[in-house]
């Protein structure tokens, strides 16, 4: 089952994953495989010495040295549905390194580091992708995200500004906003942003939670 759900959300139909494990079971001793998904997105078995088809003739390891970038790229993907943080975020490192135009892999490098608590990391990676694509909006979000969590609200809160200056209407930015200017003591402009946050129909549960941050400021305000 555990098999079965790891190539479901590496976006096999689920017919497909149910023939490649009979055929996986029809050709390794039960209990002694495992099934995995090769850089190029083929099903493999993996054994101690290697890779095989399902059907168990031997296959040549990815050769990375000689991949290219969309390889890479792809290969990286496919380690991230897997489950394989580590191995993905060195493939999208390695593509943001060949690759100096391309603010993609850095920002999906920098999700990695972000999900697995390496807030300093994280940051250079979106630093990376904002410096080849500035107006990149989730890269922007991200960054404050990690600065926030490396203790520098100041600076994420300037990341935040950034993006709200922008045409493109940004609510959880405003929210987030409002929430640091509001821990550092600015009632008076966090009352006013999450106003604002309220004026673009957020969910009930989310609209709940600014309505309870503007009584709280008012409360400050007027005392």
């Amino acid at each position: 089952m555990k098999t079965a759900a790891e190539l479901t959300a590496a976006g096999r139909p689920l017919a497909e994953v149910v023939g490649i494990l009979g055929r996986a079971r029809d050709r390794s001793p039960r209990g002694r495989h495992k099934i995995v998904l090769t850089p190029t997105g083929e099903a493999a078995l993996a054994w101690p010495d290697g890779l095989s088809t399902l059907e168990g003739q031997g296959m040549l390891a990815f050769d990375e040295a000689n991949a290219g970038l969309d390889e890479l790229f792809e290969a990286a993907t496919l380690a991230e549905a897997a489950g394989d943080a580590d191995e993905a975020a060195r493939l999208y490192d390695l593509c943001a390194r060949a690759d100096r135009k391309d603010p993609i892999a850095p920002y999906n490098h920098g999700n990695i580091l972000l999900g697995e608590g390496d807030f300093s990391g994280a940051a250079f990676a979106y630093q990376r992708a904002l410096a080849r694509d500035p107006e990149f909006a989730e890269a922007r979000y991200n960054l404050a995200q990690a600065l926030e969590a490396l203790g520098k609200p100041e600076a994420a809160a300037g990341e935040l500004e950034h993006l709200l200056a922008s045409d493109t209407p940004q609510p959880d930015a405003v929210f987030n906003l409002a929430q640091l200017r509001m821990k550092a003591g600015d009632l008076g402009v966090a009352k006013g942003l999450f106003e604002r946050y309220l004026a673009s129909d957020p969910p009930s549960d989310w609209a709940q939670t600014a309505r309870r941050a503007i009584q709280y400021c008012a409360a400050g305000l007027s005392g």
